[in-house]
């Protein structure tokens, strides 16, 4: 090992094109950049059984030109110079439809497709990415699924929807609903979503404005559906004119009327059945997903984590919000309805799983259209929580068919996506090819063969081998990525794996392989670091006066560059070299012209062209130390009145003998600040921290309970 190197070795200029290699990831990033964009081709599929949407075709050939379909039925003559893949024994299926998810990142779009799913209809996420990724998608996005949504949801202040940590618009009466969805379709709402139900420190619009709003938007030719926690909700909702209900209510059993009353105002119902079966069914909660070796393999670690948090929690549930309802100070009118109806219930008689299945039946044999949604918010959960729920509604009294119709031609139909949803001549070639016959049996939609979008194939080799270096980046920390220009339209690759060990006693060192080809302009290849996880969201590491990290190779030049979000697509990079010696790196953050405020990412490797080689262990910035705790962000409720009335950084967990066990802190405290400095972010606690050197003394302002004290915790060093 090499002593430490010069932090003044590193405030020359970058040499090469490191600055422009890397600001060509934004340039491009704002253009149309599809992983695998490609021609849809012609080609045939024999001797398969063929479920079109609605019926069953034995023994039938479909024909496929130009992303279309152009022929189906059992005797279809097949074009000379198409490929022709047989389906002997295999069941082709319309892409599947998922009729309610949260698009909050494009891992949501690109995993929902490698399950086969082609379609997602959202039913609530930021507007301006639904823009951009719907020009995206106009261009040709073959690694994505299609999808519609309702953009910015309609709810009032303190509602639901204003918890997500970022400015939402609400309403407040119905003489507001016009303006209020004119503004929706102008930033591209397909459809209207309204949130009308109570919980934890929500608000409730009024009946008067969901009706008003519900009258505007089908004035304005949209659907209209609402989001609701109870059948007083449900009822209220489908008399204003609601068009759908985006769940099942559960809150009690069906009364027998419920199911004509819902059929005679041409309603239809979302299914989002999966997770209250993991939560309060009788046959394990999301780790069955994470289990399934048809699934997992297409899972990130983050997501795995997730669901395996999803656990049963039985029938509880029930007093518990009976007892929240009895203890609100001021209830709306709708919590007292609600407090009413429950207090009629006996919390032995509460199963809220059983009561969405008995409702599901109930609507099922009344005639009320069914569509199968999630809810799936959560990037890898996408897709795979499709073949959960599928399961579900059938395990609750659907037939196979009834449910394979209920995630394709029916929300085809209800949504006027008049272009897919089935199998017929002109349609879009929309497909999933599965083994067996999930007509019969359910679980067969997992064992995927092919997924075709407008006749494209998904190269789903590919993207499992993405998801299990992604999940190689992540042993060496939260944040980490593999990353070259292969998604952005080149040729470069780069390979990662992550070992025990390392220089400094290190618990871990990742070794990057990177192949830098030309294809791009300015091609690159290494790992890029994200501080909140993903995504280039700004953390504010202002105090902090460097970072470093460890680093051999074989002799090349490399170059480390930090984004931030006043810069925008430009970043600040620095070269350094690596021998065959591990050799420590100390760079000022001056160096990347930044104080730190709005750090954004960093990136690590080259752009030569040519094969390298790169380990890389101790990435730290600052001094890296710790207290050993997993903070949770709480944002606040705008509006809302008591504990989620600002927001709140909660203790989640507590590390085994850490300095914060030692000191005494607990799950479930509230930090507010460190040292002089009143806090509510966590990556804003790390860098605090990471001011002061392992061994430093450092007062933790917390708040247990009701009572506010400090707690003060010896820091350790933080590999």
């Amino acid at each position: 090992m090499r002593a430490r190197r010069s932090c003044n070795q590193f405030l020359r200029s970058a040499s090469g094109g490191l600055i422009l290699t890397i600001a060509v990831i934004f340039i491009l990033a704002s253009a149309r950049v599809s992983v695998g964009q490609k021609s849809a081709s012609s080609f045939v599929i024999s001797n398969a059984r063929v479920f079109d949407g609605e019926k069953i075709i034995t023994g039938a050939t479909v024909v496929v030109s130009d992303g279309k379909i152009a022929a189906v039925g059992p005797k279809i003559a097949t074009p000379s110079d198409a490929q022709i893949i047989d389906a002997t024994g295999d069941t082709l299926m319309p892409g599947l439809i998922d009729s309610h998810v949260h698009i909050w990142t494009r891992d949501v779009l690109a995993s929902a497709l490698a399950f086969g799913v082609t379609t997602e209809l959202d039913m609530f996420m930021r507007w301006r990415q639904a823009m951009h990724w719907k020009e995206q998608e106009s261009k040709g996005a073959f690694d994505v699924a299609d999808f519609r949504t309702a953009g910015t949801c309609v709810t009032s202040p303190a509602g639901h929807g204003t918890e997500e940590g970022f400015p939402i618009p609400t309403i407040n009466t119905p003489e507001e609903a016009a303006a209020f969805v004119d503004a929706r379709i102008a930033e591209g709402s397909d459809y209207i979503k309204i949130m009308y139900n109570f919980g934890d420190n929500y608000s409730v619009m009024s009946r008067e404005t969901m009706a008003a709003v519900v009258r505007a938007a089908h004035k304005r030719g949209k659907l209209v559906l609402v989001h609701i926690g109870s059948y007083e909700g449900a009822i209220e909702a489908i008399e204003a004119g609601a068009d759908g209900l985006a769940h099942l209510p559960h809150d009690r059993p069906p009364a027998k009327e419920f199911g004509t009353f819902v059929k005679a105002h041409h309603a239809f119902v979302e299914t989002t059945l999966a997770i209250p079966r993991f939560l309060f069914g009788n046959d394990g909660g999301g780790d069955t997903i994470v289990d399934d070796p048809l699934l997992a393999p297409y899972l990130l670690t983050s997501d795995t984590g997730l669901l395996k948090g999803i656990a049963p929690v039985k029938a509880q549930v029930h007093g518990m919000i009976l007892h929240h309802i009895q203890q609100l100070r001021n209830p709306t009118p709708f919590e007292i309805r609600e407090r009413e109806s429950l207090k009629g219930i006996a919390p032995d008689q509460y199963e809220a799983f059983s009561n969405a299945e008995e409702t599901l039946c109930l609507l099922d044999r009344a005639g009320v259209p069914i569509l199968v949604g999630t809810d799936a918010a959560n990037g890898a959960t996408a897709g795979a929580l499709m073949h959960a729920e599928l399961d579900t509604v059938v395990k609750a009294g659907l037939s196979p068919v009834e449910a394979l119709t209920d995630a394709t031609s029916v929300p085809a139909k209800i949504f006027s996506l008049n272009d897919r949803g089935r199998i017929a001549p002109g349609l879009r070639a929309d497909l999933l090819l599965v083994r067996g016959d999930p007509t019969v049996d359910i679980g067969a939609t997992k064992d995927i063969v092919a997924i075709w979008k407008q006749g494209v194939r998904f190269d789903r080799d590919a993207f499992r081998e993405s998801i299990a270096q992604r999940n190689e980046a992540w042993r060496f920390g939260r944040g980490w990525w593999p990353w070259s220009d292969l998604r952005f339209g080149g040729n470069s690759k780069v390979h990662v794996s992550v070992t025990e060990g390392g220089p400094d006693h290190a618990s871990g060192t990742m070794s990057i392989e990177g192949n830098v080809k030309s294809g791009i302009a300015e091609p690159f290849a290494g790992v890029m670091y994200f501080p909140v996880g993903w995504g280039f969201s700004p953390v504010n590491y202002s105090g902090v006066k460097d970072l470093s990290f460890w680093a051999r190779g074989n002799g090349g030049s490399y170059g480390i560059s930090i984004f931030t979000q006043s810069r925008g697509r430009v970043p600040a990079s620095v070269p350094f070299g690596a021998s065959k010696e591990w050799e420590q790196h100390t760079i000022p953050l001056s160096a990347f012209r930044t104080d730190g405020h709005d750090i954004t990412g960093a990136f690590i490797g080259g752009d030569r062209m040519g094969i390298y080689q790169l380990e890389v262990s101790r990435f730290r910035f600052g001094s890296g130390a710790s207290i050993g705790v997993d903070l949770i962000p709480m944002p606040a409720i705008p509006g809302s009145k008591g504990k989620f009335s600002a927001s709140r950084l909660i203790i989640g967990s507590v590390t085994k003998e850490s300095p914060a066990e030692v000191a005494g802190l607990k799950t479930g405290d509230t930090i507010i600040g460190v040292g002089n400095e009143k806090v509510t972010d966590p990556e804003r606690v790390k860098a605090l921290l990471w001011q002061s050197a392992p061994g430093h003394m450092v007062p933790i302002e917390i708040v247990r309970g009701e009572r506010h004290q400090i707690v003060n915790v010896t820091l350790s060093e933080h590999p």
